[in-house]
């Protein structure tokens, strides 16, 4: 009989510190969770985690010019997430950017003939490059202005 309360009592003690450990570790979490360092971690993982992972290969190369069928848009990839672009609108302009891939498309700015910054889109199919602008101070590139471009 004795060594059955031993026992019991060994039991009983073990189930009395599983207990406090989870009365503890719900505590932790619950005062953590609200913290801001513990927040931050739990959004940038759940952000990385849902980047959509976008096929840059259909951007860079050369686009011929629809009318000369010379090379007037060069994609190159410089880093990770840049790009040099180089554009050349026939006897306009020629504007030499960096980019970014987006879901968008392919964003870049340049300095524009009058030293002030243009920005523009490319949305590339399996043929052409079609290049629109969106932030254009020039005289003779308005926002939403399109140039089309035919792959080498």
């Amino acid at each position: 009989m004795g060594r059955s309360r031993k026992y019991k009592s060994h039991i009983l003690r073990k189930i009395i510190i599983l207990i406090i450990f989870l009365v503890i570790t719900f505590l932790a979490i619950k005062y953590f969770s609200n913290h801001p360092i513990v927040k931050n971690l739990i959004s940038t993982n759940t952000t990385e985690q849902t980047e959509e992972i976008i096929d840059d290969s259909m951007y860079i190369g050369e686009f011929l010019d629809l009318d000369f069928y010379e090379p007037e848009l060069t994609v190159e990839k410089i880093d990770d997430d840049k790009y040099k672009v180089f554009m050349g609108i026939y006897r306009l302009t020629q504007l030499n950017g960096i980019g970014e891939l987006t879901k968008e498309g392919l964003t870049f700015t340049a300095t524009d003939m009058a030293g002030n910054p243009i920005s523009a889109i490319i949305n590339v199919d399996e043929e052409k490059a079609v290049v629109t602008f969106t932030d254009s101070t020039w005289d003779y590139i308005e926002n939403g202005d399109t140039y089309t471009y035919l792959r080498d």
